[in-house]
């Protein structure tokens, strides 16, 4: 329940609405003296104390705004190794509280980037469980880099509804988080499961739209942002293909000659990590990331491959032909509720992505979302989008931040979502 909403009128003015409230403050003392870590976690249960359920409208953040160290490691209650068909397995870790009834989970970037060891850490150990896994084809999932068959977005959002049911046994999940291709996993798999889900945390919004695409890939958008790095990027490409450049690199990291294979990944690999960060990487950093084949190869597979079929989210012509594997079934429509007016849709594409067009579908659900105001991967602009079509979101543009999530302005905002999330289980 909130402790306090806002309804934005046609004129942009907020009235507050009283809704029930719970005992959040004492829930927060009930945690505090069950062992907590004196230093890192008094600190989030005071955040959370102070701050509030989200209220529908925009927040910019200061440049210091809240603590930015993640909480301890939460014990490992299970990980292993789950067979999802079609010849994957995905591997997957629970940590956190052991009789914990409210489970979040962590859908990672990429698509193909596998589940940093920090991820969890967004999280209390002692109030929730949480589950990481990384996606078909990516990380110590099996077989690695394995990405012809079976492996789309709709395979990965049957993934995380299988998760939900054998090893997180819950009837919805209390939080699901994503960054960036997460944020857009996140999205898809809610609004086909919007029953499933209780509330969720984006980071990085991206819809997966041919204009957002172009700005990141081809020539116009972040190459005019980042042009010595763009020059690298394009420059390893032939003069003849720099008309369509993601498709040009599509077709050197899936070939079977690892001499064109790996030094085209890296490229790809070395041009999106250059535009991450606000301060930028590290070039020493940045080589030994690259110098990881097991790292680079996959991870460019898997987004060329996803980049290049528009994540399989059908347009309004294919829709209108009765293509949508992203419709709800029967029994999972969620509450009843229409999105907010929203508006036009401006993403510069000419038509409005899949994931706005159904956000109707979440428009009941509590959700945070977190961006970086200087993000050049994923354009602010989509954030916006979904923020207009959702009755209860809370959106925080962090002016001293870019797209990566370990920005110490970003990682703040998301450990406040976290602990702001509590309170809807109070």
């Amino acid at each position: 329940f909130f402790a306090k909403a806002q309804r934005v009128s046609s004129r942009g003015l907020h009235t507050p609405l009283r809704l029930p409230v719970g005992a959040p403050r004492a829930a927060i003392r009930r945690a505090a003296e069950q062992g907590r870590s004196q230093n890192t976690q008094s600190t989030h249960s005071a955040m959370a104390a102070t701050s509030s359920i989200p209220t529908h409208g925009i927040v910019r953040s200061a440049p210091t705004d809240g603590p930015t160290e993640r909480f301890p490691a939460g014990k490992v209650l299970e990980t292993g190794h789950m067979d999802v068909g079609d010849g994957h397995e995905i591997f997957y870790e629970m940590t956190g509280k052991a009789d914990s009834p409210h489970v979040a989970v962590y859908l990672h970037g990429g698509p193909g980037a596998g589940c940093g060891p920090n991820a969890a850490r967004l999280f209390d150990p002692e109030f929730y469980r949480v589950i990481v896994f990384d996606q078909r084809g990516s990380g110590r999932s099996r077989p690695n880099g394995e990405i012809a068959k079976a492996n789309k977005t709709w395979d990965l959002v049957a993934d995380i509804e299988r998760l939900r049911k054998e090893v997180a046994k819950v009837d919805k999940w209390a939080v699901v988080i994503g960054g960036s291709w997460g944020s857009t996993l996140a999205l898809a798999y809610a609004e086909k499961h919007p029953a499933r889900v209780q509330s969720l945390i984006l980071r990085g919004v991206f819809l997966f739209d041919r204009a957002s695409i172009d700005w990141l890939f081809n020539t116009g958008g972040a190459s005019e942002i980042y042009p010595d790095a763009f020059e690298r990027y394009a420059g390893a490409i032939a003069s003849g293909e720099r008309g369509d450049l993601l498709s040009a690199y599509h077709r050197r990291v899936m070939s079977d000659d690892m001499s064109v294979a790996l030094p085209a990944a890296r490229e790809f690999v070395r041009w999106e990590m250059s535009v991450s960060t606000l301060t930028g990487m590290d070039d020493a950093a940045l080589d030994a990331m690259l110098a990881d084949d097991g790292f680079a190869l996959p991870f460019a597979r898997a987004e060329t491959h996803f980049f290049v079929h528009g994540g399989w989210f059908p347009d309004e012509a294919a829709e209108a032909a009765g293509e949508d594997p992203g419709c709800p079934e029967a029994g999972e429509t969620g509450a009843s509720a229409a999105a907010a007016a929203g508006g036009p849709c401006a993403m510069g594409s000419g038509t409005v992505p899949y994931l706005v067009r159904h956000a109707d579908r979440i428009a009941h659900v509590p959700t945070w979302i977190v961006h970086g105001r200087c993000d050049i991967v994923c354009r602010p602009r989509a954030a916006f989008e979904v923020f207009k079509r959702l009755r209860t979101c809370r959106l925080e543009f962090v002016h001293n931040a870019g797209h990566s999530e370990g920005e110490p302005g970003t990682t703040s905002r998301l450990l406040a979502a976290t602990e702001d999330a509590k309170r809807l289980f109070a």
